[in-house]
């Protein structure tokens, strides 16, 4: 089964000295972490 999950997603405003939202992807026994970063 494939899940993703949003990180970082609740912050009301963006915020350029804050972190951004980040995705998780999980199969199986494999986690990938997707953040593009600013």
């Amino acid at each position: 089964m494939l899940a993703i999950t949003l990180l970082g997603t609740g912050s009301p405003m963006p915020d350029p000295t804050r972190a951004g939202p980040a995705t998780l992807i999980a199969g199986g026994t494999e986690q990938f972490l997707v953040d593009a970063g600013r």
